[in-house]
């Protein structure tokens, strides 16, 4: 099936494409609607792991960092 008019134009009419919004999941890393088969988000670029995300969390090494650096900043007095 075609979907092409008479004229031989482009018929949206009958498009056939499924655009249905379910075939989309939040990105682990910063929760951006993606489609499914998006290897990678593409506002954050974080791979989309099915499941969930296998790293560490953000917030997990930030902490860490800012502890590293307050023991530093302490010592350093």
């Amino acid at each position: 099936m075609s979907n092409e008019g008479d004229d031989g134009r482009y018929d949206l009419a009958k498009d056939t494409r499924d655009d249905d919004p379910a075939d989309t999941l939040d990105c682990p890393a910063c929760g951006a609607s993606i489609y499914e088969e998006a290897e990678r988000c593409p506002r954050c670029g974080e791979y989309a792991t099915p499941g969930g995300s296998t790293g560490t969390p953000r917030w997990i090494f930030w902490t860490a960092v800012l502890c590293l650096l307050a023991i530093l900043f302490v010592w350093l007095l």
